[in-house]
């Protein structure tokens, strides 16, 4: 059986403290791994790759058409997407999804249901990213574009399109939810 030691190679900056760990065999003193942690306010947080929150928005318009935007930037520049984007650091995920659609189509949300979970490691180019999509039902259907979309509209043969990521799933996932795209509920 082996036995390891923990050895601390650097310590303090400026109040919080920065350590590498190492740790060696104690007979033979090899180095065997490498893990970067930071300690602040009496916590560890590792510094390790985890999957990074998203939240997409699929809203259909009274005629069906789809809401999408153009990519303003990579990956997937100027394709068609669905509004969406990272889930800020004590945000829901509901929340996360209205706030971008606010900020990318100027669209208000009034209804959101749950559409699925999207996992696969391998559906953003960037990295591993779990999106959280969601239905949403808007106040109004004229949408702007802003933050990172370079243009945000209702597209009516969005079937014929190929669209960044996975969003084909997801778009087709909430049509199997409900019989017809519709929109704000009374």
């Amino acid at each position: 059986m082996l036995r390891f030691d923990a050895v601390v190679v650097q310590t303090v900056i400026h109040g919080s403290a920065t350590a590498r760990l190492r740790r060696v065999r104690r007979r033979e003193r090899r180095c065997i791994f490498i893990i970067r942690f930071t300690i602040a306010a009496d916590c560890i947080l590792m510094n390790a790759k985890h999957p990074i929150l998203a939240a997409d928005c699929v809203v259909f318009d009274p005629g069906g058409r789809l809401l999408l935007i153009r990519r303003k930037y990579p990956p997937f520049c100027g394709k068609y997407a669905l509004p969406g984007g990272h889930v800020e650091y004590g945000e829901t995920t509901e929340h996360a999804a209205a706030r971008e659609l606010a900020e990318e189509t100027g669209l208000v949300a009034v209804n959101t249901s749950l559409i699925g979970v999207y996992s696969d490691p391998h559906r953003d180019p960037r990295g591993h990213m779990v999106s959280i999509a969601y239905r949403i039902a808007v106040a109004h259907h004229n949408p702007r574009a802003g933050d990172d979309a370079a243009d945000a509209e209702f597209v009516a043969n969005w079937e014929d399109l190929d669209l960044a990521f996975d969003h084909r799933n997801i778009v087709d996932d909430a049509l199997r939810q409900c019989s017809k795209p519709t929109g704000p509920r009374p």
